[in-house]
């Protein structure tokens, strides 16, 4: 174990790497965060076998953050191996980035953000748990390439996607043919807020589970949300601009006044 003190970081400059191999990186006093690791243009970052970044303002930083310019655009990110990112403000800060970035079987743990990103592109996010973050998700004008078998629980919010035009991306959240995500026990699990977005942004084959709201939609853009699972929740959908809603044998379709949204398959809910 290595524990830092307030405001030291960690920087990966170009042409170098850093591998975390059953490591843990913390801070000395529990009540003052270290700030966190920075990944320079051409370096990579492997958080691997067991490894934890514990209490650090942001653990893993992409991006101009803090003064710094990390030029991520030709970096390498792996988090996996049933590595833990915990206790931090941020678990991993990407803003205006596009690196290799990907997170598989790893966990994030009671976090303010899980993840934050913003103008920030092809990250690939599977089989994580985000457990007992404030936000587990935060995404802005940013997408994700695949976002599959994770499971998003205890969370005041579990995903919350938005993004304005030109700036808003393509984004597929859980897809036919890949392991569902599951989102239980958050107080809203998704949160869907564009504007004048071309983009159809795919929500499909998800198990929504004992929410205080499945799906929050707001904004004018297009939303297809299809095969979710949309169970024992005090609301399963709902949405600011809705023209009307039509249920037929287990279609539902929602039109909003702007934009254009379809929900369709096979959908379980306990209220509206």
């Amino acid at each position: 174990m290595i524990c830092f003190l307030i405001r030291i970081y960690i920087t990966v400059k170009s042409g170098g790497k850093l591998t975390l191999n059953n490591a843990t990186l913390t801070s000395c006093y529990t009540d003052e965060r270290w700030t966190g690791i920075f990944v320079h243009e051409n370096a990579e970052i492997n958080i691997a076998n067991n490894s934890t970044i514990d209490n650090a303002n942001a653990a893993i930083i992409a991006g101009v953050i803090f003064g710094q310019s990390t030029y991520p655009n030709d970096s390498k990110y792996r988090i996996q191996g049933n590595s833990t990112i915990m206790n931090c403000g941020i678990g991993v800060l990407a803003i205006n980035a596009n690196p290799d970035f990907v997170i598989r079987d790893a966990n994030f743990l009671n976090n303010q953000n899980g993840i934050f990103q913003l103008s920030h592109k092809n990250l690939i996010i599977k089989r994580t748990k985000f457990d007992n973050n404030n936000i587990a998700i935060k995404s802005f004008d940013s997408n994700f390439d695949f976002f599959d078998g994770n499971e998003i629980i205890n969370s005041i919010v579990g995903l919350r996607l938005g993004g304005t035009y030109p700036n808003s991306s393509y984004s597929r959240i859980g897809d036919l043919g890949f392991e569902k995500n599951k989102f239980i026990n958050n107080g809203t699990a998704i949160e869907l807020n564009s504007s004048n977005s071309p983009f159809n942004n795919l929500i499909i084959n998800n198990e929504i589970n004992n929410c205080e709201t499945g799906i929050n939609i707001d904004g004018e853009t297009a939303f297809i949300i299809k095969n979710n699972t949309i169970n024992t929740n005090e609301i399963g959908v709902f949405a600011k601009t809705l023209e009307f809603i039509q249920i037929q044998s287990h279609v539902i379709l929602l039109i909003p006044t702007t934009g254009a949204l379809l929900i369709k398959g096979i959908i379980k809910t306990q209220s509206f």
